[in-house]
């Protein structure tokens, strides 16, 4: 709430910002997040944020990691957006608000970042069509970086599909549709769980050595599709 007292001057207003509700509206936001408790930041018109460069957006995840392991956290989970994470947290509600750190597609820098502060474990909720992407080794994501192959996971999956479904992938447009053709298939969760191993054999290239790493992979429903684990 700001205040302002123009009283002293002829014909001024007491003026009164304030923000109805502030303080339960504040707990939904990132803030609490980066360690700003009570308060909320008014922003523009809008009240909305958009990191519009690479370099902001990984000081804000540089910025939660930070904050999770002042607390003394051993375990982070980076999910690739709000309903990946959302996800994460009711299959871990043991863990803190403050392990939960949405990464969008920064797969390979948030992992050197989540390694460089020193968490013991590092776990990634991440639906199928970025997990295939992970899967391919890529450090970042984002469709302008690169588009999805769907040839490459017919590959990985020789020998575990028959060809007319390894035909059918291949000449899909994008992985939700790869996925629906491999469940029409009843072959949904042998492919995640080979996504899943690829996409978390990726992740180690970017974490080195050191912690132990875990991946779950959601389909479009929000169902659990595959884990995984590397210690």
């Amino acid at each position: 709430m700001l205040k302002t007292n123009l009283a002293p001057f002829p014909g001024a207003w007491n003026v009164e910002i304030f923000v109805e509700k502030g303080e339960e509206l504040a707990t939904r936001t990132l803030n609490p997040r980066l360690g700003i408790v009570g308060g909320l930041s008014i922003l523009g018109t809008t009240g909305l944020v958009k990191p519009f460069s690479h370099e902001a957006y990984l000081a804000t995840i540089d910025s939660a990691l930070s904050l999770a392991n002042a607390l003394g956290l051993e375990e982070v989970v980076l999910s690739t957006g709000r309903q990946s994470e959302k996800l994460a947290r009711a299959a871990r509600p043991d863990l803190a608000d403050e392990a939960f750190v949405q990464v969008a597609d920064f797969f390979g820098d948030s992992l050197k970042k989540a390694v460089a502060n020193g968490f013991e474990t590092i776990s990634l909720a991440v639906f199928f069509g970025k997990a295939v992407k992970q899967a391919a080794g890529l450090a970042n994501t984002h469709a302008h970086r690169q588009d999805q192959d769907p040839s490459l996971l017919a590959d990985w999956l020789i020998g575990a599909a028959p060809p007319d479904v390894l035909a059918g992938v291949t000449r899909a447009l994008t992985a939700r549709e790869a996925l629906e053709i491999l469940k029409e298939a009843g072959l949904a969760r042998p492919a995640a769980e080979t996504v899943a191993a690829r996409a978390l054999a990726s992740a180690r290239t970017w974490a080195g050595p050191g912690p132990r790493l875990a991946l779950t992979l959601f389909d479009y429903d929000g169902e659990p599709l595959a884990t995984a684990r590397l210690d």
